[in-house]
């Protein structure tokens, strides 16, 4: 599946979760959808705003902080409301219980890496649904303990491109060639600070 020579002195490897393991966009047309059908009592045009959303975080990706707010200045029933909006759309979010899936290909990939490699993941996000996320894919089955790291789980300064926090997973990076696969600029660049072997892919599928 991975032909790159390199693989040979390869001593353990990484992944992001959200759009390396899995379609991000599985879980955004879920939360959105749900966001809308809990909030009709401040949306017009429910479905409408919905197929908006998606459409909206399409374009911007998801870091893009405004997508509520435009959500509800386009449909809002009334515009003195946006601030509950956003405040309720937000707490559906973080507290929203997805139903993902893996494909075979991620399955696959991920049997291959952990049968010849340690293996390890990081994950940038609110720690509560990112652990969410985490059990509906069934990750525990290649990912336990300390292997697993929700930068969550402390304060927005252990983000990626952070590289300290490597250091909780028991990996030197002065002496380990690691591998991290990656679906956004900002893995990249916390593989080039951390002197990682870099590989963008969308659910496991090299993209460049």
């Amino acid at each position: 599946m991975y032909t790159n020579p390199s693989l040979a002195t390869i001593s353990a490897v990484g992944f992001d979760m959200d759009g390396t393991l899995y379609d991000e966009y599985e879980f955004i047309d879920q939360v959105y959808c749900e966001i809308i059908n809990q909030t009709r009592d401040l949306i017009n045009f429910e479905k409408q705003a919905c197929l908006w959303m998606n459409k909206r975080w399409l374009i911007k990706g998801s870091s893009y902080p405004y997508i509520f707010s435009e959500t509800y200045q386009k449909f809002g029933i009334n515009q003195e409301n946006e601030s509950l909006f956003v405040s309720r759309a937000i707490d559906i979010y973080r507290n929203f219980n997805p139903e993902l899936h893996l494909t075979r290909r991620v399955r696959f990939a991920l049997d291959f890496f952990a049968s010849n490699y340690p293996i390890f993941l990081i994950t940038d996000g609110n720690n509560v649904l990112q652990r969410k996320k985490f059990h509906s894919l069934g990750l525990s089955q290649w990912f336990s303990g300390d292997s697993a790291f929700f930068t969550g789980d402390f304060d927005s300064s252990h983000h990626k491109p952070y590289t300290g926090i490597v250091r909780h997973l028991g990996i030197n990076c002065s002496d380990e060639n690691i591998l991290y696969f990656g679906d956004r600029d900002i893995d990249r660049r916390f593989c080039e600070a951390a002197g990682f072997e870099f590989q963008m892919v969308k659910n496991m599928v090299v993209i460049s």
